[in-house]
């Protein structure tokens, strides 16, 4: 598999959140010896690998979502599209899930 690399001053060569992820979940494991892939280190491997699936995801930007009002009276409103939490105008991160959020260049609801 061919990997995209990008460089860094801080880290020097890497490969993207998604790509890295794949090579921690398809390859790693079987380069490691038998004998310590034990019950509890393979639980302990997957716990890591979901916290790093988690907190890889709120680096990727997020479109919000117009929801639109169901009451009359009400006004419609942009929500997290990760997590479904209401959005202020000026919130660049959901406050509940931490996703970035990419707003368009003008960041209000017009009809």
């Amino acid at each position: 598999m061919e990997y995209e690399t990008r460089e860094s001053r801080l880290c020097g060569r890497m490969v993207s959140l998604e790509e890295a992820l794949d090579y921690f979940i398809r390859y790693l494991p079987d380069s490691l010896p038998e004998e310590i892939r034990t019950e509890e280190f393979c639980n302990d491997y997957q716990f890591a690998i979901n916290r790093l699936k988690y907190e890889s995801l709120k680096h990727l930007q997020i479109k919000p979502d117009i929801v639109k009002a169901l009451v009359k009276g009400r006004s419609d409103f942009f929500s997290c599209g990760r997590c479904g939490r209401s959005l202020d105008v000026n919130y660049d991160y959901c406050p509940k899930c931490g996703t970035e959020i990419k707003w368009n260049s003008v960041r209000c609801l017009t009809k």
